[in-house]
């Protein structure tokens, strides 16, 4: 749901997406590692959502996959 919400431009949408996996942790467990997994997953044509993101032409989702924490030095397959 990331990539297709950054390919289509979608800042409102991510920030949503992001949100579910970035909140605070509940019940006094760490934080999840999951968004860094979901942020630096390639779909099945190598793409990273902050690709998606640029190609979309968003400056909006990129900025928020950037302080979501997404790595800026990660190579597509």
């Amino acid at each position: 749901a990331v990539h297709v919400a950054a390919a289509y431009g979608r800042p409102t949408v991510l920030h949503v997406l992001l949100g579910c996996c970035t909140g605070p942790a509940t019940s006094g467990e760490e934080s999840s590692s999951e968004p860094a997994a979901v942020l630096s997953t390639t779909d099945r044509l190598g793409m990273t959502p902050l690709l998606y993101a640029a190609g979309s032409g968003s400056v909006q989702a990129v900025r928020l996959l950037l302080e979501a924490g997404v790595s800026v030095n990660q190579a597509s397959s």
